[in-house]
């Protein structure tokens, strides 16, 4: 049992060092965290409103980026908008669009832009439903993008 032990610890040493030596060589998006939810169903159309998503962050990171996408955009009337909070206070100065005619914020003519990017260990995120236009808009998913925090 005890030489069993031995090896065990001496792998573990060796497939720890294998490891830091590659993530050193590993491009710095390999290192990313990637959060993704489903705000919604895939077919009830979307309506305005708060916490339609919950989510704990699994470690400390720094933000990167926030992306949010439909399954079927709407095709008129007020730009979707969604709103991402940590802790109850929004992230975002810039919220997250979704043109008409779209079903990405990655084309929305006005990017958002995050004012909040210290992401703790365990905080709680939520995503609101600021805005909707002619109520064809469905499937909501929202992304988020950060790297872990030394």
């Amino acid at each position: 049992m005890g030489g069993q032990t031995l090896i065990s610890t001496r792998c573990s040493q060796r497939c720890t060092a294998r490891l830091d030596q590659w993530s050193i060589l590993l491009p710095s998006d390999v290192r990313n965290v990637y959060m993704v939810g489903a705000a919604s169903d895939e077919t009830l159309p979307l309506i305005a409103g708060t916490q339609k998503l919950t989510l704990r962050m699994p470690c400390a990171m720094t933000g990167l980026e926030v992306r949010a996408n439909l399954k079927t955009a709407q095709a008129s009337g007020s730009i979707f908008t969604v709103n991402i909070k940590r802790n109850g206070s929004s992230i975002l100065s810039t919220l997250v669009t979704i043109d008409n005619g779209e079903r990405t914020s990655v084309t929305a003519g006005a990017p958002s832009v995050i004012s909040d990017d210290a992401w703790g260990d365990d905080d709680e995120f939520t995503v609101d439903i600021d805005q909707v236009g002619d109520g064809t808009a469905v499937g909501l998913k929202v992304a988020m993008i950060g790297v872990r925090s030394a």
